[in-house]
């Protein structure tokens, strides 16, 4: 999204529309800012990966029964953030996903097997559900992961 330059003041801002949890359309702007650059890395979707897993398990940890979270939550420490958790959201994108998913094709378990496909699609899934509870629809536009597929 572009940073904008107000001319009255000298200083830069950054606007953008996005759709709230209950699908109203809402129009932010931010001033302010007296580099372009500044303003560009202040922008709201500049949430990392690790970020975003805190503001799902608020959301989603109430909703599910305990033994289901704790599956999602250690697929979520042990397979997702240690790839994804330094990325901002807006720079996760389906060739991103792919080399995620290519690298648990190629990791082995303690015995020195692969993972079963059924195990994988179980991973992957754990993905998906992250980027459609309110607080991503704000930050991803579309799943990512079914872009490529």
């Amino acid at each position: 999204m572009p940073a904008y330059k107000d001319k009255k003041t000298g200083l830069f801002y950054v606007q953008f529309y996005y759709r709230d949890a209950r699908g109203a359309k809402r129009h932010r702007t931010k001033k302010g800012f007296q580099t372009e650059l500044e303003a560009l890395k202040d922008d709201a979707m500049d949430m990392t990966f690790a970020d975003f897993c805190k503001v799902y398990e608020a959301e989603v940890r109430p909703r599910v029964r305990e033994h289901t979270w704790l599956t999602k939550e250690n697929i979520i420490e042990s397979k997702l953030i240690p790839f994804f958790g330094d990325m901002r959201m807006c720079d996760i994108r389906p060739v991103v996903i792919v080399r995620w998913q290519n690298s648990l094709t190629g990791s082995t378990r303690a015995d020195g097997d692969g993972f079963k496909p059924t195990y994988l699609r179980i991973i992957n899934n754990q993905l998906n559900p992250s980027s459609t509870t309110p607080s991503a629809t704000t930050t991803w536009r579309r799943t990512p992961s079914t872009r490529w597929t």
